[in-house]
This record gives structure tokens, sequence and C-alpha cells, in this order.
């Protein structure tokens, strides 16, 4: 025989159980707080959401990328045409300003020193003013080509102008080459390359001129001098991303890491890889001592297949 619960007004029945008019207000009242925290949630995520896609259009618009901003694999087959693009090798574009030290840079990935043929033309002005291409790398491993693209500053208003006009999309990687703090635009390139999941480098070069520099003014050792150099440069690149934490929405957050080289080490170390059964002493003078060159190298295949 089923049980008899008496029916008593203003008593309600929750889960096989008598709720009285107490604990039905209460479990009402928690009801309703739950809801309203769960409406102060999205709300918030709301805001989020309108901030950081704010954030974004504003990114974009810095960069100067349209809304119709897709680049077809149509577009990157007819870049790759049009700048020479090697298929099989590795394409790698070096960009920077003006004086950054591209060309010369060059030159010593093709294992030229001064007073060699061929050498890449070398300047403290625009040297380039078209993309120059060398495919003459002593081959080790997969083939690699250089192309020595004109500053970012040359033409455009932005960093799509430049990146678009200039096809670098077309490469199989960018090298932002700068020796002293990052400009602007060599930050915008660079969040436009990680906008587009490109394989992009950062290269701090001249390193021996700015030690050598702090050496005279501070009247110090060379080690000193190179220490001091490697913390304004570990300064930077925290200064950089801390900025960049702050500022950027997080899918068009980048993180700023500089490869520090200088001339006379990485030719050293080119000539190490490009002919191992050559003797090269490596350069005699602590100011000359490598520092990041072994890094960058592997970084862009020369160290491997």
């Amino acid at each position: 025989m089923a049980a008899f619960i008496p029916v008593i007004a203003g008593v309600g029945i929750l889960a096989g159980t008598i709720e009285m008019p107490w604990e039905r207000n209460a479990r009402k009242a928690r009801e309703r707080e739950r809801e309203a925290r769960a409406a102060e949630q999205r709300a918030r995520e709301a805001e989020r959401q309108a901030l950081e896609e704010a954030g974004r259009q504003r990114t974009l618009l810095e960069l100067g990328v349209p809304p119709d901003r897709e680049i077809s694999d149509t577009d990157i087959q007819t870049g790759r045409s049009e700048v020479g693009y090697e298929q099989g090798c590795r394409n790698i574009v070096l960009v920077g300003n003006r004086g950054a030290g591209k060309s010369t840079l060059i030159n010593c990935l093709r294992g030229l020193g001064p007073g060699d043929s061929g050498l890449a033309e070398v300047g403290e002005v625009n040297v380039t003013t078209d993309c120059h291409k060398y495919d003459d790398l002593p081959k080790k491993g997969k083939q690699i080509v250089l192309y020595d693209m004109p500053g970012a500053g040359v033409i455009g208003s932005s960093a799509w102008d430049y990146y678009y006009a200039r096809k670098l999309y077309s490469f199989d990687i960018v090298v932002i080459v700068h020796e002293t703090t990052l400009a602007e635009s060599d930050v915008r390139l660079r969040r436009l390359c990680y906008l587009r999941q490109q394989h992009c480098i950062l290269v701090r070069t001249k390193a021996d001129v700015h030690i050598g520099n702090i050496e005279y003014r501070k009247q110090c050792t060379i080690a000193a001098a190179r220490d001091d150099y490697m913390d304004q440069v570990r300064m930077d690149m925290r200064g950089f991303n801390a900025l960049d934490s702050a500022r950027a929405p997080g899918e068009l957050r980048v993180e700023i890491f500089d490869y520090v080289v200088n001339q006379r080490a990485l030719l050293w170390k080119i000539t190490q890889v490009l002919d191992p059964e050559r003797l090269c002493e490596p350069p005699a003078s602590d100011l000359y001592h490598p520092i990041n060159e072994a890094e960058f190298l592997g970084e862009i295949g020369m160290l491997s297949g």
C-alpha cells in the first residue's frame, strides 16, 4: 500500500520530500543568485570579446591589412613565379631598413668576405633598390637561395603595403635584419608574418661594432662590454614582449627574439659548415667572439640537410 502524504497548504513536495515554504524561498533565492552570476559572467565575457575584437581590428588597421586580406594559393604561386622562387630549395628573403647590414649578412652566408669576388654591394645608404637573388651558396644538404629585398621604408606606407608589394608571402622564411633597437616597421612586419603563420626570424647584426663602442666608452674589458651589450639586447626584448602583451590581442601577440651576430664570427662559422676540411682559425680578437651565429644558421637550415 502506498504511503499517505498529507497535503498542507503552502507546503510543496520536492524530490519525494516535503519542502517547507521557507525552504522553497531559500531555494528560489539561490537559483536567482546563480542566474545573476551566470548573466554577469556572460556580460563580462561579451565585454572581453568586444575589447579583444576592437584591439584586433585596431592592430590590423595599424598593419594596413585590408578587409579582403586573404592571400590565396594562386597568389602565392604567381608571386613565386615572379620572384624566381626555386622549387625544392629553401627560399629565404632578407629585409630591413637601410644600413641594417642585409648585404653584409648575405655575403657571409655565401661564404664571402672582404676582397672576395661577387660580393653583394654594401653601403650605409639604401644600396638595394631591387630584389637581388643569390643562388650560388655552396650546397650542404638542402640548397638555400637568398633574396636581398629593398628596405621596409623604401616603398608603401604600411606593413601590408610592403609585404604585399614585395610578395614576401612567396618565400619560405622572412629574415628581418636590424642592428639596433627594432623599428616599429620591423615589429609590424614580424606581426604580419605571425598573422600569416609564416616563418620569420629576427637578426641583430654588427654586435662587434656595438661591443667595441661600449669598450671604448666605458674603458672596460671586451668581456665586460659584451656582457653589457647582451644585457641591453635582453632588456630590449623583454621591453617589447611586455609592451606587446599589454597592447595586442592574443592571436596577434608576437614574441620578439633576436639572434645576435657579428660578421667575422658568422663568416668563420660558415666556412666551417661549408668546407669542414679547410683549416680556418677562429677570430683572434675577443671582440669577434661568436654569440648566436650557430643558432641562427641552425634556424635557417644551414647546419643540417
